[in-house]
């Protein structure tokens, strides 16, 4: 609820309505909190930004041991070609200087990398004019990488951002972090 809340205030002043489909019984899951409220942040994000019209749903499941969030919106929708390369760091369809939505191209990136390093995955449906589904699976237990690694993800990302912009290059190495508390 509390990052519906977050959402809510970009949705409505677009005129969004915003669905809500949660599990019907817990569904505990061992994963680091914040970085999955991160993640479903960038998708909602992303769902009110490319929708102009219509509405953004989210759904949350249980598919046998994994946690599913569906998240749907009836926004632009995403050609065929375009989809391979949506998970690249810094890619964006229209990288034009007349471009109509803003961001850096990373925000997909950090998801599908937060969730390998969970043990999940993410996967997108889009049709060109009708909208975008974008499906996350996540393990009851961690089954990925070890999770010092989500520390280190987030601090090569950032190191990322500043290099070859023209706003110069911080020129610290990456430090992992300790494992963030799980929850």
């Amino acid at each position: 609820e509390r990052v519906l809340m977050m959402v809510m205030p970009l949705a409505e002043d677009k005129g969004l309505t915003l669905h809500w489909s949660p599990l019907p019984t817990p569904f505990w899951v061992t994963t680091d909190q914040l970085r999955l409220e991160q993640v479903v942040v960038n998708l909602l994000n992303n769902a009110v930004k490319f929708t102009e019209q219509g509405s953004v749903r989210i759904e949350c499941a249980a598919q046998g041991d994994d946690l599913r969030i569906v998240v749907t919106d009836t926004g632009i929708g995403i050609a065929p070609e375009y989809r391979e390369h949506l998970f690249r760091p810094f890619y964006q369809i229209d990288n034009t200087l007349h471009r109509r939505y803003e961001g850096t191209g990373l925000g997909l990136f950090i998801c599908q990398r937060l969730l390998a390093l969970m043990g999940g995955s993410i996967d997108v449906q889009s049709t060109l004019g009708q909208g975008s589904t974008f499906t996350v699976l996540l393990p009851r237990e961690t089954r990925g990488r070890h999770h010092g690694e989500l520390g280190a993800i987030l601090s090569a990302t950032d190191e990322a951002r500043y290099e070859g912009t023209g706003f110069g290059h911080r020129g610290q190495p990456i430090q992992p972090v300790p494992d963030p508390v799980f929850a």
